[in-house]
């Protein structure tokens, strides 16, 4: 039998799921697909993150968009790029809420 070995990292950069720096180090992402939504917790769970979750029904489709909010820095250890690439991102909204 073969053995099938998955990140939490690779989950969480290879999942669709749209992905909201805030620019003061929280980030927030969120999926309209359940089965991806246990992917993501059974990930952030492993990783021991704390986080918000929350269920938001969208008036003019239907659906259901399930999202997660959390500090960036919890992921540093065990997501090494995707934390450089979100941390990247929320410096650039950061400086783009400074400006505004």
């Amino acid at each position: 039998m073969k053995t099938l070995k998955i990140t939490t990292e690779w989950i969480l950069d290879t999942l669709p799921m749209s992905v909201y720096p805030d620019g003061n180090g929280t980030i927030t992402i969120s999926t309209f697909c359940f089965s991806d939504a246990r992917w993501i917790e059974l990930a952030l769970d492993s990783m021991n993150i704390v986080y918000e979750s929350y269920e938001m029904n969208d008036d003019e489709t239907g659906r259901i968009e399930l999202g997660w909010e959390f500090e960036i820095l919890a992921i540093k250890e065990d997501c090494p790029k995707l934390y450089k690439e979100w941390m990247k991102n929320d410096l650039l909204n950061s400086t783009y809420r400074n400006k505004n």
